[in-house]
């Protein structure tokens, strides 16, 4: 019963694999394939920009004197919430030192 099943199996994944080759060259030749260079300027700027921006934040966030520690250690805390937490320090963070 099991070599059956694998058997079956076998034979789909590899009929899938086929019927996908063969659309996809179809595809190819009947369309041409533009390139979407806004999404792969997103590609790279969301993993790039996302930690290079929480770390500017980080790295002003301990330079800054802020009226008390707590401040300090809250704004540690909120950057860490991905992508929003920098943005806020920028926008409201930054006015709160000294």
């Amino acid at each position: 019963m099991k070599i059956k099943l694998f058997i079956l199996s076998s034979f789909a994944a590899i009929s899938n694999f086929l019927i996908s080759q063969d659309v996809s060259e179809i595809e190819r030749e009947h369309y041409q394939v533009e390139t979407d260079y806004f999404g792969l300027f997103l590609s790279y700027l969301i993993p790039i920009g996302a930690p290079l921006l929480w770390l500017i934040a980080i790295i002003m966030i301990l330079k800054t004197e802020f009226k008390s520690p707590t401040d300090k250690l809250i704004w540690v805390i909120i950057s860490f919430v991905p992508l929003l937490g920098p943005i806020l320090f920028f926008f409201i963070g930054r006015k709160q030192n000294k």
